[in-house]
């Protein structure tokens, strides 16, 4: 038992140093990324000697969780499929300065990790921002609500049936 306690706190520990050097990549170093588990939730946040707080700091801050969870998985660590997508953490979310430094440290991880091509994960970011200019580079895909051609599917989707057009199964394939 002692050794399983041991295990688990090492791992916290280890979460924490990766959350933290997220925060002070995305931000700077006056800001720390901690770990806290009240009543057994794990929740992560952002300090920094000023008592920064606000929509801004809560969005980075579950973002970044989300990476620390990749990034531990990467080290060995927990069971995350090393897939992320985060729809659109924008500079209206975010503000411009904290933004850029976000998608720099994004991009800078990557690399870290061997690039595009050979990273053990797959980081996807959806934003209506533009990037900074010199990481129009990490652009894999643009996309665009018009015209359609410049769409995912090159359509529009069609809306789904009305719960009264939608039957999951007919009459015959019912057990």
């Amino acid at each position: 038992m002692r050794r399983l306690q041991e295990s688990y706190h090492k791992h916290l520990e280890s979460i924490n140093e990766i959350y933290d050097a997220l925060i002070k990549n995305a931000l700077s170093d006056t800001y720390s990324g901690t770990l806290r588990m009240p009543k057994g939730e794990l929740q992560f946040h952002i300090e920094e000697a000023t008592g920064l707080s606000g929509e801004a700091v809560e969005t980075l801050a579950l973002v970044l969780a989300d990476v620390a969870a990749m990034m531990c998985s990467c080290r060995g660590i927990g069971h995350h499929p090393r897939f992320l997508l985060h729809d659109s953490p924008r500079e209206a979310d975010l503000d411009r300065h904290i933004y850029s430094r976000y998608l720099r440290s994004m991009w800078i991880l990557t690399n870290e990790y061997g690039g595009q091509d050979k990273a053990p994960f797959q980081y996807i970011v959806t934003t209506t921002s533009k990037p900074p200019k010199d990481l129009e580079a990490a652009i894999c895909l643009r996309l665009e609500a018009h015209p359609e051609t410049k769409m995912l599917f090159g359509r529009l989707l069609p809306n789904p049936p009305t719960k009264e057009q939608f039957e999951l199964f007919g009459e015959e394939d019912k057990m």
